[in-house]
């Protein structure tokens, strides 16, 4: 669930960013994202024959966020974005 909200956060912070650049940016680190999640259902699938399977608890974090973003500015999308990218990085190696 973690990797769908961060993909959904990164769509979101592209649509309020007014900077061409920065929306650029994080258009493409959405794209990245939606690309390594599709290699890795794929390849649970194709290995063990599994379904991935997202559970409605997003949708809590989602409206979080929504609300969030509806008062942000750029340097706080920025700020979160950056957060996001972090956080992603630290579950990475504490789930190994």
């Amino acid at each position: 669930m973690g990797e769908r909200y961060t993909i959904e956060a990164f769509k979101q912070y592209s649509y309020r960013a007014r900077d061409e650049e920065l929306r650029n940016i994080l258009k493409e680190i959405n794209a990245v994202k939606q690309n390594h999640v599709k290699l890795l259902e794929t390849r649970l699938h194709d290995v063990f024959d599994e379904q991935v399977t997202w559970q409605a608890a997003g949708s809590e974090a989602y409206a979080g966020l929504h609300s969030w973003l509806q008062s942000s500015d750029e340097l706080s999308i920025l700020r979160r974005a950056l957060g996001d990218v972090q956080t992603g990085v630290v579950d990475t190696y504490h789930h190994n």
